[in-house]
C-alpha cells in the first residue's frame, strides 16, 4: 500500500528478477503479478494471461477500480491482494483458481456477491472481511474448513450454501452477518467456533447437525431474534456465553453428552420458558441462566454437584426449583431477585446459607 498517485511502473530490460506488462510490476517469467499502479486511474483491469499467483498486496488501496478479469491461469489470491479495494464491484474468479488469501478481499464495500470455483480448497481468515454489501456466497466442496473472520461483518449477507465438507467453522466466520435468517450447517461440521455468529440479529432458526460436539464461546451470542435451536446429541461442549442474549428462545433441551454449562451460557433469554437436562451433567456455571424471566419452574438432575454463584438470578417468574440430592447448602444469591419463587424442594441435610449483607440477598 502507499504510492497513491504512482501511475505506472517501468522495469529496465536489464533487470533479472522483475519486468513491466501494461505499466504493472510482474515477475521476470510474468507468472507473478506483484503490484498495480494505484494512481492509474483505470476503473477497469484485465490480468494478462500467465498469471498464476496475484502476490500480497497486488491491488490493495486501488480505490478507483471496479472490475478486474481474471485470466484462467490464476490459481492463487494472494494476502490482502484487493485490501481496500473500495469501488470493485466485479470480479469473476477463474475456474482453476485454488487459494484465496488471508485479507484478500478485505473491505471491499461495493462487492455485492461472489461465486467461489469449486477447484478452490482454501479460503484463508478473513477473506471477504467487511464486505459490507455481499449479499450472497458459495462454499465449495473442496473447502473443509471456514477459517476465523472469513465472512465477518458482511451486514448484508443473506444467503450462504455451505459444502457438506466443512469439518470447522472458525471463530468469528459470520460475525455481525445482520440480514442472515436461517443457517443450514452440514452434517459434516464438528466445531462451531468462538463467536461464529455472534450479532447475527435478524438469524431466526440454525440447523445444527448432530455430527457437532463444540458450540464456542458466544458462538450465537446476541443472535436476538433465533427461536429455532436444537442442541445436538453428540454435543460434549457448550462454552461461556454459548446462546447469550437470545431473547426469542423458548425451549431448550441439555443432551446427556454436556457435563457442564458455562458461564452466561442462557443469561438475558428472556423468552426461554422450558429448560431440561440429561442425567449426566455435573456442573452449572456462574449466571448460566440470569435474566431468564420467562421461566416458571425447574428440575436439576441429581447428577449435578456444583452450581455456581447467580445461576438462576433475576429469573423473575421462576417459582418453582427441584434441587439435586447431593447438595449439602444453597446460597440466596443463587436465586437473587427471582421474586416469585415460592417453594424450593429440599432434600434431606441441605441447608441454606444466608448472607448478612442485604444486597447479597
Amino acid at each position: 500500500m502507499g504510492c497513491e498517485s504512482l501511475e505506472r511502473i517501468n522495469v529496465g530490460s536489464g533487470n533479472t528478477q522483475y519486468n513491466s506488462r501494461d505499466g504493472v510490476l510482474c515477475s521476470k517469467d510474468g507468472t507473478e503479478l506483484v503490484r498495480f499502479a494505484p494512481g492509474g486511474r483505470e476503473s477497469t483491469f484485465t490480468i494478462p494471461e500467465g498469471v498464476i499467483r496475484i502476490c500480497e498486496y497486488a491491488f490493495a488501496g486501488c480505490h478507483d477500480l471496479r472490475k478486474v478479469h481474471l485470466p484462467d491461469s490464476v490459481r492463487e489470491i494472494g494476502t490482502l491482494a484487493f485490501f481496500e479495494c473500495s469501488s470493485l464491484e466485479e470480479i469473476v474468479l477463474p475456474s482453476g483458481l485454488i487459494t484465496v488469501g488471508m485479507e484478500a478481499f478485505g473491505y471491499c464495500e461495493r462487492l455485492t456477491e461472489i461465486y467461489l470455483p469449486e477447484s478452490v480448497t482454501a479460503i484463508e481468515s478473513d477473506a471477504f472481511f467487511r464486505c459490507k454489501n455481499l449479499t450472497s456466497v458459495n462454499i465449495p466442496e473442496n473447502v473443509t474448513c471456514i477459517e476465523s473472520g472469513t465472512f465477518a461483518y458482511c451486514e448484508k449477507l443473506r444467503s450462504i450454501l455451505i459444502s457438506g465438507r466443512i469439518t470447522l467453522i472458525g471463530n468469528d466466520a459470520f460475525c455481525r452477518c445482520k440480514e442472515l435468517a436461517e443457517i443450514s450447517i452440514p452434517d459434516s461440521v464438528t466445531c462451531i467456533g468462538a463467536h461464529a455468529f455472534v450479532m447475527c440479529e435478524n438469524l431466526i432458526r440454525a440447523e445444527i447437525p448432530d455430527s457437532v460436539t463444540i458450540i464456542g464461546t458466544m458462538a450465537f451470542g446476541g443472535c436476538r431474534k433465533l427461536s429455532g435451536v436444537n442442541l445436538p446429541e453428540g454435543l460434549i461442549r457448550l462454552d461461556d456465553q454459548a446462546f447469550m442474549d437470545c431473547e426469542a428462545l423458548e425451549e431448550i433441551h441439555i443432551p446427556s453428552g454436556i457435563t457442564e454449562i458455562g458461564r452466561q451460557v442462557f443469561s438475558g433469554c428472556t423468552h426461554l420458558r422450558s429448560v431440561s437436562f440429561s442425567d449426566g451433567l455435573t456442573r452449572i456455571g456462574a449466571d448460566a441462566f440470569r435474566d431468564c424471566r420467562s421461566m416458571t419452574s425447574i428440575r436439576i438432575p441429581d447428577s449435578v454437584t456444583e452450581i455456581d454463584e447467580g445461576a438462576f438470578s433475576g429469573c423473575t417468574s421462576l417459582s418453582n426449583v427441584t434441587l439435586p440430592s447431593r447438595f449439602e447448602e444453597i446460597s440466596q444469591k443463587l436465586f437473587r431477585d427471582c421474586k416469585d419463587l415460592t417453594c424450593i424442594s429440599l432434600f434431606a441435610g441441605i441447608s441454606i446459607k444466608r448472607y448478612l449483607r442485604r444486597t447479597d440477598v
